[in-house]
């Protein structure tokens, strides 16, 4: 397993499979919140991941601004959310 396969599945537990948007638990996807290509240096932070549905994927990406609006009131009403631990290098 990869060090992106890893961050997601991080993502993936970490939110209990479960999207964050809408309650979904089918068709997930582990979501950058700043996208690899602004912010490479997050790419593998799973700070910077959140479990969403393909339908809700989608959406934000089409609706960058909606997405943003919802991680601000997610970020208010969930404070610790953002402070994960880093995911973990594979053992040699």
């Amino acid at each position: 397993m990869n060090a992106s396969q890893r961050w997601t599945l991080a993502i993936l537990e970490m939110d209990d499979y479960t999207c964050q948007f809408c309650g979904n638990v089918n068709h997930l996807d582990a979501a950058h919140i700043e996208p690899k290509s602004r912010r490479p240096d997050l790419a593998l932070d799973p700070a910077n991941g959140i479990t969403l549905c393909r339908s809700c994927h989608s959406y934000f990406h089409a609706n960058p601004y909606a997405f943003e609006l919802f991680i601000y009131s997610f970020r208010q009403h969930n404070t610790s959310y953002f402070t994960r631990a880093p995911v973990a290098e594979p053992v040699s």
